[in-house]
């Protein structure tokens, strides 16, 4: 049968295309273990772990039986800041012979957990697992300054946190597609998971209390229930195995009420370290509730068009509002916006906004730029990412309102004629 030249050439560049796209993958994947190898594997090694050493010390102290909560917190030190029930459930890092051991393992898990919260996080708004947006994913989290790179070295538990946001928000999905009714919800196991998942985050860290937002969104009264009582069961237990729990009311909460000086990019950090009048402290204050609240707002239309997004996005906007609006915000917490990066893979998302991009560029790059010999303008820009979580509410605020008349099902149909 004759084939047409005209086809046959148009097929040519077809063929190539596809070959191209069976070549690529393995390059990218060969491109995310080198990445990996130093990012995940050689850079903690060569790193003291300065967040680390309170975990470890105050884990083999609940161990043995000793006082946690009985540190100077009037020292300019990192400190130990969980609570009885974060204290418990860190505390089997304590059961390590050595804390170079237990360090090496809580790295290598922090990173398997990052790793494993992107791959759950592409499925997610992308059409299969493994998809290509994955190793160019992990490639770009794992060899940007922040956050990744520093939650390995500094080694905390942020990774950790961030498989368990992705994972409530997977499970709070897919109760969302049960369609019963809130009461129902106590009957599936959706639910149970979801609930313990985000019981455990809030025991960990009470700020993880914005993942309710999805729960508020769907109805989902049962996640909340059950994460309150895990939560409680959690702190309760920690209360009474803990040895003089009263320190953790009288010694750590009086230190966490007060914003610290130190390495704390929230507005009120900001504040003591620019100086700013408490005035301009409260008004930015207020003014960061509220544009949270309009990004929330902006954003509710979405939840059923496209929860994934929804979801996402909601979360990493009231972790922005609620971090720059509390006493303590540190630039690794950038770590919670990942799944809402990768909702650029969504038709529709505020990653296909530059202004976005450009805000995330700059908290997750965190640039050092040159001296000008001026100390009022080069102070500035090592506040950057602070200043891009304080944007973030706003630009999503903003997005929302300009697709507002875009958003599927939101245009009006013709009047029919009778």
């Amino acid at each position: 049968m004759h084939i047409d030249d005209s086809i046959a050439t148009r097929r040519i560049p077809t063929v190539k295309a596809n070959q191209a796209l069976r070549v690529a993958p393995p390059l990218l994947y060969t491109l995310m273990m080198f990445v990996l190898f130093r990012t995940a594997l050689m850079l903690p090694a060569a790193n003291p772990g300065t967040d680390f050493t309170p975990i470890w010390n105050a884990a083999r102290k609940y161990l043995a039986g000793e006082p946690v909560f009985n540190s100077d917190y009037t020292i300019d030190m990192p400190h130990y800041l969980y609570s009885p029930a974060g204290t418990v459930l860190i505390s089997p890092v304590g059961l390590f012979p050595n804390e170079a051991m237990a360090r090496a393992v809580m790295a290598y898990l922090g990173a398997a957990c990052v790793i494993g919260a992107i791959a759950i996080a592409t499925r997610m708004v992308a059409p299969r697992w493994f998809h290509v947006i994955f190793p160019v994913a992990v490639s770009f989290f794992f060899i940007t300054p922040e956050p990744v790179r520093t939650t390995l070295v500094l080694t905390n538990i942020n990774g950790f946190l961030l498989l368990l946001l992705v994972l409530f928000v997977w499970f709070s999905l897919r109760l969302r597609e049960q369609h019963v009714g809130w009461l129902g919800h106590f009957n599936r196991p959706e639910a149970w998971i979801a609930g313990v998942i985000a019981g455990v985050a809030v025991s960990i860290k009470p700020q993880f209390g914005v993942l309710f937002i999805v729960s508020l969104a769907y109805a989902q009264v049962a996640v909340v229930v059950i994460a309150a009582l895990v939560a409680a069961a959690t702190f309760i237990f920690g209360w009474f195995t803990i040895a003089e729990p009263e320190l953790f009311f009288t010694n750590l909460v009086p230190y966490l009420s007060e914003p610290r000086p130190r390495f704390n990019g929230s507005i009120a950090g900001l504040g003591i370290v620019l100086e700013w009048p408490d005035a301009v402290v409260t008004v930015l204050t207020v003014l960061m509730v509220a544009g949270t609240l309009a990004a929330i707002a902006a954003l509710w239309r979405w939840k059923d068009i496209d929860p994934v997004m929804f979801c996402f996005t909601a979360v990493a906007v009231c972790f922005a509002g609620g971090f720059m609006a509390s006493g303590l915000m540190q630039f690794y917490y950038a770590i919670w916006f990942i799944p809402f990066v990768l909702t650029v893979c969504r038709r529709h998302s505020p990653m296909h906004w530059p202004v976005t991009i450009v805000v995330l560029l700059f908290t997750f790059a965190n640039p050092v730029w040159p001296a000008t010999g001026v100390e009022a303008f080069d102070e500035q820009p090592g506040h950057m990412p602070s200043y891009m979580f304080m944007a973030l509410p706003f630009v999503v605020a903003v997005w929302g309102l300009a697709v507002r008349s875009s958003a599927p099902g939101t245009r009006k149909r013709p009047a029919h004629s009778r």
